[in-house]
C-alpha cells in the first residue's frame, strides 16, 4: 500500500504525487502557456498564482540515463543493477521526469529514443511511494 503521510506530500508538488499514486501523470500548466516542473506556487513567467494541474501522457523521449550497480541511501528497495532514465515528457515544453527503466539494463538506450511509462510503487527508506517506470516504446 502506498504511503499517504510521507514528506513527499508536504510541498507544492503534492497534487503530482497524489495523482501519480492513482496511476495518473500530471504537471502544472499556467494560462500563459508555461509548463512547470518542479512544481511552483507562482508562475515565474507571468506571476500568476494559479497554475493548473493537467493530466498528461506517460510518454516522451530519453534525455539521459545511468545504470547503477550498487546501493546508496534510499535505494535499498530497488534491485541492482537498475537504470535511471531522465525523460523529456511529450507536450510539456521540454520538462523532464526521472524514473526507472523497465525490461532492460540500459545497454541499448539512445538519446531521443521514444519511451512510455506507468506508475509503479517503489520502496524508499522503508516507505512505499509512487514512482515512474519507463519502457522503450514499441
Amino acid at each position: 500500500m502506498l504511503s499517504d503521510t510521507g514528506d513527499f506530500l508536504a510541498t507544492a508538488d503534492q497534487p503530482f504525487w497524489r495523482a501519480l499514486a492513482q496511476g495518473r501523470l500530471t504537471m502544472q500548466h499556467c494560462t500563459c502557456g508555461q509548463w512547470h516542473w518542479p512544481a511552483v506556487w507562482r508562475c515565474g513567467e507571468c506571476g500568476r498564482y494559479d497554475p493548473a494541474w493537467e493530466e498528461i501522457a506517460f510518454a516522451g523521449t530519453v534525455f539521459s540515463w545511468q545504470t547503477s550497480t550498487h546501493r546508496f541511501g534510499g535505494t535499498e528497495g530497488i534491485a541492482v543493477p537498475y537504470t535511471s532514465v531522465l525523460v523529456e515528457v511529450a507536450g510539456t515544453g521540454g520538462r523532464r521526469l526521472l524514473g526507472l527503466l523497465e525490461g532492460g539494463d540500459g545497454s541499448d538506450m539512445a538519446i531521443g529514443q521514444p519511451v512510455t511509462g506507468r506508475m509503479e510503487p517503489v520502496e524508499v527508506r522503508g516507505e512505499m511511494v509512487p514512482g515512474i517506470r519507463w519502457q522503450v516504446a514499441a
